[in-house]
């Protein structure tokens, strides 16, 4: 069943190594599939500028 989950990027809308809730599979070992959804050009950049955000954040508070 798909369900919204937050999931670890690797690749996927153009993001690595954040974590941000996207549709997905999840089974018994986790996450089994991550689902990308077709986005209009502002969407993905919105999304990409929020991740990239997040990151940055993320970094600032663990120091790495």
């Amino acid at each position: 069943r798909l369900i919204p989950a937050s999931c670890l990027l690797t690749g996927q809308y153009g993001l690595s190594d954040v974590y941000i809730g996207v549709p997905c599979i999840l089974g018994a070992n986790g996450v089994e599939r991550i689902f990308e959804l077709e986005l209009t050009d502002e969407e993905l950049a919105s999304l990409q500028g929020s991740g990239e955000f997040y990151k940055g954040q993320l970094s600032d508070v663990l120091g790495y």
